[in-house]
């Protein structure tokens, strides 16, 4: 039996995470019984700035949805990585990590004399799967996100550019940005939230 419900923990104004389960509005994107009953959605503010909302022409949704339990996989694979490693691959090229890999990944920074650097390719790509939101959506539209620990801290940075495959006129309202915050503030939410949701 489906069990739908909203969970949701934070502040807002520092970092608040929210997944709410739903019946989906098209049955044609939920192929498999696992997909309906993962089927919802969920919002993601940083300092007072909601990172899920976005807009397509001049209809805007508060938060993006899609398949659940893809997110929510990653986030408990991925937890060591999201809050304890720091250091970006290939080097530091920005300030924050979402400008740093907009930088390393670029074609300009990978093609060195008419050759492709491979190795810092896949390093790119490793390290992407580990702190990137968008590597888990599965064909969602999801926002540019970036998690990382940095120092005694954890920060959070987004870019701008929509996902592959977004619908004309499709974009992430915030424009780009980034905060760091205490650990728990950013922790406490995303494992109680996926604690009740798995719980429920």
């Amino acid at each position: 039996m489906q069990h739908y419900g909203t969970y949701g923990m934070g502040d807002r104004e520092k970092f608040f995470f929210q997944l709410a389960f739903e019946p989906s509005a098209d049955p044609a994107f939920v192929a498999s019984e696992e997909d309906a009953l993962s089927w919802g959605s969920f919002q993601l503010w940083v300092g007072g700035r909601n990172l899920c909302r976005y807009a397509v022409g001049t209809e805007e949704s508060q938060s993006v949805y899609w398949h659940l339990l893809p997110l929510m996989e990653w986030l408990v694979e991925h937890w060591d990585y999201l809050f304890h490693e720091q250091r970006s691959p290939i080097r530091n090229a920005a300030q924050f990590a979402c400008q740093s890999l907009a930088e390393t990944n670029s074609p300009f920074a990978l093609e060195h004399g008419g050759e492709w650097d491979f190795d810092a390719a896949a390093r790119n790509a490793e390290w992407s799967g580990r702190h990137c939101l968008t590597t888990c959506r599965e064909g969602g539209l999801f926002p540019d996100v970036i998690i990382r620990r940095f120092w005694s801290e954890v920060e959070v940075s987004w870019g701008v550019h929509p996902p592959p495959g977004a619908p004309a006129g499709f974009r992430f309202v915030e424009s780009g940005g980034a905060a760091r915050l205490p650990v728990p503030i950013v922790a406490e939410p995303f494992h109680n939230v996926l604690t009740a949701a798995v719980g429920a």
